[in-house]
């Protein structure tokens, strides 16, 4: 179930979607967990300092996670921000960008949290539709800017469909516009694509980056 606006076109349509429009009405489903701790002895024994457990990352921490990814990832001269989660870094991208309202062009079929930010925002979503084989279709998402577009989100590997764009399909989009453009690559690294041109990359592109997916 999505709110549709009545503005539709050849490249996209436009919706204010938000969580509850897609879960709201689901029955919820009680699980047996009995059997889960059947298993359990597979795992290892963790020792756990309970005092030290739910404590928050220092200023040290960050800074030298930061050093970290910078030498792994060999980034020497872009920004690198750490948040709590891709999720919530998307989010705080999204309350920045859209304080005025405007516009989000992403792909039809692709993650939905940003959408869902952005409608709580009080901006809208146009949901770019897709290549018949469920490509990513660049043309349409350049076509569907306008003034009003704050953001351009595009999951890479998409999230449902697997598609991978490539570097240079990501920096023809990035010349083509002023508008930032995030790059969600959460599951680059279960795909045979390498990471992004980080140094290369034009000044509007935002890459956004999990530490709990395949580093988890």
């Amino acid at each position: 179930m999505c709110i549709q606006l009545d503005l539709k076109n050849d490249c996209f349509e436009i919706s204010k979607r938000n969580f509850l429009d897609d879960y709201a009405n689901h029955e919820s489903k009680e699980i047996d967990m009995t059997m889960s701790g059947k298993y359990l002895y597979k795992y290892p024994k963790f020792i756990i300092n309970y005092l030290e457990f739910c404590e928050y990352p220092t200023h040290k921490n960050v800074k030298e996670l930061i050093e970290v990814i910078r030498k792994t990832k060999k980034i020497y001269e872009k920004e690198i921000i750490i948040g709590t989660g891709a999720n919530g870094i998307l989010q705080n991208i999204v309350k920045i960008l859209f304080r005025d309202g405007g516009n989000l062009v992403t792909p039809y079929l692709t993650f939905n949290q940003p959408e869902y930010a952005v409608t709580s925002m009080g901006g809208y979503t146009k949901r770019v539709y897709m290549d018949k084989d469920m490509q990513i279709s660049i043309s349409n998402i350049i076509s569907s800017i306008d003034e009003e577009t704050k953001m351009i989100y595009i999951c890479n590997p998409n999230n449902p469909t697997g598609i991978v764009l490539s570097n240079e399909e990501i920096v023809k989009m990035a010349y083509s516009t002023d508008k930032y453009i995030v790059i969600d690559e959460s599951a680059i690294e279960f795909s045979n694509k390498e990471d992004s041109l980080y140094e290369g990359m034009p000044d509007n592109v935002i890459i956004v980056k999990s530490l709990s997916k395949a580093y988890g």
